[in-house]
């Protein structure tokens, strides 16, 4: 199997497990909160590579969008899980709203990068990677929350 497409699977799994079903309590909204993060995380992580990739030139311009592109539909795809989830209480309001908002910027980062790719604006792809460890340090945050 390709890694993009490993990568795709796993990040599918995480996220099935991690998100679907109702929210009973606050605890199990924080789990979903922690395991969305992760999710995300991992996306922003293969983007990190896609973006070192492109810097030293070492890959296919047609590998570089695939890559970049199952990390958007992942991303993609957790932002929409967790962002459809009721919250339980006013907590998980605020805590829905700050994570949701990571989410959305992970998101756009990374579809960013997607199109530059495909524009073969590899300047533009970097650049926009500069945001990324920013985004994985706003995610990091949300992993660390308790049940």
């Amino acid at each position: 199997m390709r890694r993009p497409a490993l990568a795709a699977a796993l990040a599918a799994l995480v996220l099935g497990a991690a998100c679907t079903g109702p929210v009973r309590n606050a605890g199990d909204f924080r789990l979903k909160a922690r395991h969305s993060a992760q999710a995300a995380a991992s996306a922003v992580s293969t983007s990190s590579l896609a973006a070192r990739i492109v810097q030293k030139r070492a890959a296919f311009a047609t590998y570089v969008a695939v890559v970049l592109d199952d990390a958007e539909r992942d991303a993609t795809s957790v932002e929409s899980t967790f962002t459809s989830l009721q919250p339980p209480d006013r907590p998980s309001d605020r805590l829905r709203e700050q994570l949701g908002g990571v989410l959305g910027d992970v998101v756009d980062a990374i579809s960013g990068m997607r199109i530059a790719a495909r524009r073969h604006e590899w300047d533009r792809v970097v650049r926009i990677a500069r945001r990324l460890p920013g985004l994985q340090a706003s995610l990091r945050s949300f992993e660390d929350l308790a049940a």
